[in-house]
């Protein structure tokens, strides 16, 4: 495309005068334009990947090593040796941040269901983008 664009243009002597001056944007390649089905396909892929997905769960898994306050325990010898491990799930929702402690048997669980949640994002990422575009390519379409 090209753009008008007022450049200043010095004359030989020094001085100035305004000239419009035509001045080719740098071409980008574009990516193949996707065509409307494909993006209404693309869509409904996201959309039965999100369906699949399974049990969800926001947060952070971490893992806990605590002190005790009895005296004499291995936990306040030097070196020394902490109980747990203990893992912990964190997360905010709704503004409010809270914690809960995670049996080792439900471990398994609570890693696929925070991994899906992270698969989850992804997928509404996806899917606002291929909805942008459609909606553009349709306002585009509705013009011609």
């Amino acid at each position: 495309m090209i753009f008008l664009m007022k450049k200043l243009l010095q004359k030989a002597d020094g001085s100035e005068s305004a000239q419009p001056v035509a001045e080719a944007k740098p071409q980008v390649p574009k990516a193949r334009a996707r065509s409307e089905a494909e993006l209404e396909r693309q869509i409904e892929k996201v959309k039965r990947d999100l369906a699949a997905l399974g049990d969800l769960r926001p947060g952070s898994l971490s893992t806990q090593y605590n002190v005790c306050g009895t005296p004499g325990c291995r936990c306040k010898a030097t070196p020394p040796q902490k109980h747990g491990p203990y893992y912990q799930v964190s997360f905010s929702r709704k503004g409010k941040s809270s914690s809960k402690f995670v049996r080792i048997e439900d471990l398994p669980a609570i890693e696929k269901q925070l991994k899906n949640y992270e698969r989850m994002k992804e997928l509404v990422d996806r899917w606002i983008d291929l909805a942008t575009e459609l909606s553009n390519l349709r306002l585009i379409q509705n013009r011609a």
